[in-house]
């Protein structure tokens, strides 16, 4: 399947998504509205017309490359031969060879690359200046994700001894897109080859110039590698798009577009702070872009280790949910636990927020949307809600004149993409049994579901203890940051358990390889201190990664000499 591309234009990222397919039986609909699209999207310079006619505006082509690449069994093969020429790249007046990327561009005309001055405006004949950009920026992602990370490298077409890049005016909304090419033998997931576009100059968008091309080739970069080298699934594109916006972070840490997604100018919460409630695989909205969280999560809480393997386990053949929960076994966790704890996460951020032990950007995001405050009313009351597979809803509740925040959570991975509305009832009541919690503000509280397994609900308010000879303190504990940070040659770790128990604390380098085991025995509750001395040890960023029982935390620390 040579140059299967899902689109020629922006335009068509928009409007593609909401098409409504008949089933499968009917291609000639679905070829006849593709097909519309496509020509419709060859007149470009219409284009401006469409981005202001939608409200799906998106910032990466890979839903309608995925969508393309799905049903494309159900186009006839004259159909599949139209599209192939409606969807060959584009033809451009010049190229050139930098490092391992081979780069498509215009020197004059409508797609005319061009650098930007301090007030965003394009500088006339910085052609060649900005595709020297291009190429130095994808040699440096190439080198990040490849060689510091640990990915496998994204294949080159068929024939080919570079990978292809494509600079040309994408419009104000699209920064990038992936393009599938070939399909490369028959594994499954299925793996192709593939080619980047890039935007032209980045004058329109969220990140600007050089910082929209920076986070656009660690974004679509990463894509090439998972399509290419980890597998295809149609139903895991959140998956996709999480990690690669999360890439973009890793990368440019500097540069932080995703923060578009998390919030509105006014700082009014978007995407994921504004509907927790929306399932975590589902992708509409650009919730899936604002999902970056949940690396900055796995990175800070575990490490940034946990999202290579979940696609390694990906092209061993596992969904994206499996894959995730493989990955965070390995590390004494699992997916369930992992994601309670990230619903807590997103509750502690905002100006206030605790950013050593949460999000170290977390001051810099939105507050999470709360359900409407309830007055608990003596002596029972029943609150009756109902949220997405695999998301949660937050619950401020008024008791005694006091507040309490609750957080009711489903983590049934067998309906994750239904998007079926699951119902629960929260029962609070003056007294109880067994079966319920007794809160430390004196109510009992109680989740009614017909599947408890898959429920959670989390209140600020602890649980009363009912006993001494029965207490056991909670099974926490925190990784401190070394200081000093930087360091050279030596630096202090410090670590808090609130229980006796086996203690690791090792030190590994960005691919995950163990440079040095500092403590591996049994440690009594309370602080402790080591002193690392890294003489002869390189310079470079490096992770101390603390497991205390089935608890794991990671600090990125840094050795410079």
């Amino acid at each position: 399947m040579k140059y299967i591309r899902s689109l020629i234009l922006t335009l068509t990222i928009i409007f593609l998504p909401s098409i409504n397919y008949p089933q499968v039986s009917n291609s000639e609909k679905r070829f006849e509205d593709i097909q519309k699209i496509l020509n419709q999207a060859k007149i470009k310079y219409l284009h401006s017309f469409y981005y202001e006619s939608t409200k799906h505006q998106r910032k990466c082509g890979l839903a309608s490359s995925f969508d393309i690449i799905n049903h494309w069994n159900s186009f006839t093969n004259k159909q599949k031969e139209e599209l192939r020429i409606l969807l060959s790249p584009p033809q451009t007046q010049k190229d050139t060879i930098i490092g391992r990327f081979h780069i498509f561009y215009d020197s004059t005309g409508y797609n005319e690359p061009a650098l930007l001055d301090s007030n965003f405006q394009r500088v006339q004949n910085t052609a060649e200046a900005y595709v020297d950009s291009v190429g130095k920026i994808l040699n440096y992602v190439w080198s990040y994700q490849i060689d510091t990370l640990g990915y496998l490298p994204p294949p080159f077409e068929f024939g080919q001894l570079y990978y292809n890049i494509f600079v040309r005016d994408l419009g104000p909304s699209l920064y990038g897109q992936t393009i599938f090419v070939d399909q490369i033998g028959s594994y499954i997931p299925q793996r192709y080859t593939s080619y980047i576009e890039v935007d032209n100059d980045f004058n329109l968008h969220y990140s600007r110039g050089m910082a929209g091309l920076k986070v656009t080739a660690a974004h679509e970069f990463h894509h090439a590698i998972q399509i290419g080298q980890y597998g295809f699934r149609y139903e895991d594109l959140y998956f996709y798009e999480v990690t690669s916006t999360w890439m973009e972070d890793v990368v440019y840490n500097d540069v932080n577009d995703y923060y578009q997604y998390l919030k509105m100018i006014t700082g009014v919460p978007r995407g994921h702070f504004a509907s927790p409630n929306a399932a975590f695989t589902y992708t509409g909205s650009n919730i899936e872009y604002s999902r970056a969280i949940w690396g900055k999560f796995i990175e800070k809480r575990f490490s940034h280790v946990v999202m290579r393997q979940s696609c390694e386990f990906i092209r061993a053949g596992q969904t994206s949910l499996n894959a995730i929960d493989h990955a965070l076994t390995n590390v004494g966790s699992s997916f369930r636990n992992a994601f309670l704890e990230w619903t807590i996460w997103n509750y502690n951020t905002g100006p206030t927020s605790d950013t050593l032990k949460y999000y170290t950007e977390g001051r810099q995001y939105p507050t999470i949307r709360e359900r409407a405050i309830i007055q608990y009313t003596h002596p029972h009351f029943l609150l009756q809600d109902s949220v997405e597979a695999i998301s949660c809803a937050y619950h401020p509740i008024k008791v005694n004149g006091d507040s309490m925040l609750v957080i009711v959570s489903n983590i049934n991975m067998e309906q994750a993409y239904s998007r079926q509305r699951l119902t629960f009832e929260y029962e609070l009541s003056d007294t109880g049994n067994a079966t319920f919690k007794h809160l430390t503000n004196g109510v009992y509280i109680r989740l009614n579901v017909s599947d408890p397994a898959n429920w959670n609900s989390w209140e600020s308010k602890d649980i009363v203890v009912q006993s001494v000879d029965n207490y056991e303190p909670p099974s926490s504990f925190i990784l401190e940051q070394n200081y000093p940070n930087p360091f050279n040659p030596k630096t202090t770790i410090q670590f808090k358990i609130s229980f006796t128990t086996f203690v690791e604390l090792k030190v590994h380098n960005l691919v995950g390889q163990e440079i040095i085991t500092l403590v591996s025995q049994e440690k009594n509750k309370g602080e402790h201190r080591i002193v690392w001395d890294a003489s002869g040890i390189p310079s470079g960023v490096y992770f101390c990664r603390l497991k205390a029982g089935s608890l794991v935390d990671t600090k990125k620390i840094i050795l410079l000499r």
